[in-house]
């Protein structure tokens, strides 16, 4: 959570004046692996946590809830085992597991590792179900989003062993992410996605391993992703909701409606308890107003519905 609060910090001190939402989201990896034994693949999971949540509560309800269910990969689980590793993740005992992990092996293949708190958390798993039982506390109840990497999810291999645990680890989100070097290699994704018959509400995302100015792909800024809803955590979870209107990938943003309503005005008998709604910046609206006597009658405009029904009584439906 260091980051998230340094940002917090620096959004408080009148920085960052472009940027109007911030959201805290803790990367975990899954115990299930793609690949081969030579390069397994860690499944990444993610959890975005509502703005509305104090770092001080993530850190003592999630983070430290999760710390006796963590085991490591399989390749470095030995040190696990055999108590050479027995310890509560810190900052200090992951560095130190990745020191333990680059010295388990020949001298000549160091090299190829990263630093070793880096390493440390790599090898750092947690199952599913762990993360799952967490998420129940009354803390989180509608305020976290989960999502998956669909590239480390793509290596699981669908066979008799894994096709289970594969359909449920996507299935039981709320987003995919991936980082496409174009908006069309993004429609390939999510159409293999839909093709599977999973979860293919696939978000192209910046995966910031490098800063804006580098031609990598996965660097600050690099997204093609537009989500029409108001810049909060319950506008993201609307977005998800109504995924195929709301959220459009491409290298510009989506064709505004030529017809679109701006402002609307609802006034009421004065013997009710509403008064008047004024509604502003509507996207996308629905009206169903139920009057004494006739038929139904509809008119359908682009981005806009209008519904009116004569069949007695009043209502009013807002989508």
């Amino acid at each position: 959570m260091d980051g998230y609060k340094k940002v917090l910090a620096a959004k408080a001190e009148g920085k960052l004046p472009n940027i109007d939402l911030l959201l805290p989201v803790i990367e975990l990896r899954l115990d299930k692996f793609g690949g081969s034994k030579s390069g397994l693949s860690r499944v990444n999971y993610h959890v975005i946590f509502s703005d509305e949540i104090k770092p001080e509560i993530i850190e003592s309800q999630f983070l430290s809830a999760l710390c006796s269910k963590y085991v490591l990969t399989p390749e470095f689980d030995s040190l696990r085992t055999s108590g050479n590793w027995a310890a509560v993740p810190t900052r200090q005992s992951i560095e130190d597991l990745g020191r333990q992990i680059i010295e388990s092996v020949p001298v000549e293949e160091r090299a190829k590792f990263y630093d070793p708190a880096i390493e440390g958390f790599n090898n750092l798993c947690l199952s599913l179900s762990a993360i799952q039982e967490v998420l129940k506390s009354h803390y989180f109840a509608g305020k976290t989003l989960t999502a998956v990497g669909k590239t480390e999810w793509a290596d699981i291999k669908w066979n008799d062993q894994s096709i289970a645990d594969k359909k449920t680890i996507i299935n039981s989100t709320d987003l995919v992410f991936i980082s496409s070097a174009t908006a069309a290699e993004w429609g390939k994704a999510k159409n293999s996605l839909t093709a599977s018959g999973v979860n293919d509400r696939l978000l192209d995302c910046s995966d910031a391993h490098r800063y804006a100015d580098s031609t990598d792909k996965d660097r600050l800024a690099k997204c093609f992703t537009w989500i029409k809803a108001d810049p909060t955590f319950e506008g993201l979870r609307q977005a998800i909701f109504e995924y195929a209107s709301r959220v459009h990938v491409g290298d510009v943003p989506p064709i505004q409606p030529f017809l679109q309503i701006k402002r609307a005005t609802l006034k009421f008998p004065t013997d009710t308890s509403l008064r008047e709604i004024v509604i502003t910046d509507i996207p996308v609206i629905m009206f169903s107003y139920r009057m004494n006597g006739g038929d139904a009658h509809e008119d359908d405009y682009t981005g806009t519905q209008w519904r009116v029904r004569r069949n007695g009584g009043t209502n009013l439906a807002f989508g």
